[in-house]
Formats: C-alpha cells, structure tokens, sequence
C-alpha cells in the first residue's frame, strides 16, 4: 500500500512539473510577442536582446519553414531535437548560449518578417529597424541594423 501512495505521488509531481514547464515555455513566446508590440509602438527599433526573457549568445533565423532534425542541427551546430514546423505560414529563431539550445521562438511570417532571411545574429548586434510596409500593412518588418 506504501508503495502505491509513494508512486502516486511521485507520478502526480512528476505531472504537476511537466505542466509548470510547459506553460511556462509557452509564455517565453507571449512575452516576446508582447515586447515586440509595445516596441512597435514606442520605437522605430528593437534589440533583440531586450525582447528575450532569456540570456543567449546567438540567434538562427531559420526561414525555411520544413527545416528540423538533423538539418537544422547542421545549421546551429549543436543537437536541438527539434522537428519541422509542417507549415509554411510558421518560421522560426533559434537560440543557443554557450553552444546548448535555449529556446525555440516560432512565429507567422504574415505577422512578422525579419530580414535579412537566413540569418545568424550575436546578442551584441540584435538591433532590428522596425519598417512599415504599404504592401502588407499588417505585417511588421525588421530590418537589421548596420
């Protein structure tokens, strides 16, 4: 009887930490979509750097929407486990510190495009120029800064 309370309980912690993790990843994404809109409305530029609730050291911009696996290990050079994204609509920036995966920020290219595409940026040169476009009005580009 001991036994089962005991693995019960480890289960259920177990399921109560997986829960926690999850949500919060999941709110690295809202909280750098939210950043990234109230630098839109308060600046012409954004530092990547100061969007990111995380430390990181280099950021992919991986604009091939099939890219994962093996693949996109190749073009991070470090094992991330991550699989393709299975849409075209989704993109992706992936970020590495001291050469470990930290973080998998997706987002929809009709939201945000960054330019330009396949880009690789060190957390010192993340200044993105934040541009309006008349062709997609709704779509917010940045622009990496020289």
């Amino acid at each position: 009887m001991k036994k089962k309370i005991i693995i019960l309980t480890a289960l259920s912690i177990l399921g109560l930490l997986l829960v926690i993790y999850k949500f919060w990843i999941c709110d690295f994404t809202r909280i750098i979509d939210k950043n990234i809109e109230i630098a839109t409305k308060t600046k012409d530029y954004l530092y990547l750097s100061e969007i990111t609730p995380f430390e990181w050291d280099k950021a992919f911009f991986i604009a091939d929407p099939y890219i994962g696996g093996e693949s996109l290990d190749k073009i991070v050079g470090i094992k991330c486990n991550l699989k393709r994204t299975e849409t075209e609509a989704i993109r992706r920036i992936v970020f590495i510190k001291n050469k470990k995966f930290v973080y998998d920020y997706k987002y929809h290219w009709t939201d945000i495009v960054f330019s330009p595409l396949r880009l690789v940026v060190d957390k010192e040169n993340c200044k993105f120029n934040i541009k309006k476009s008349n062709q997609l009005p709704n779509t917010l580009h940045l622009e990496l800064s020289e």
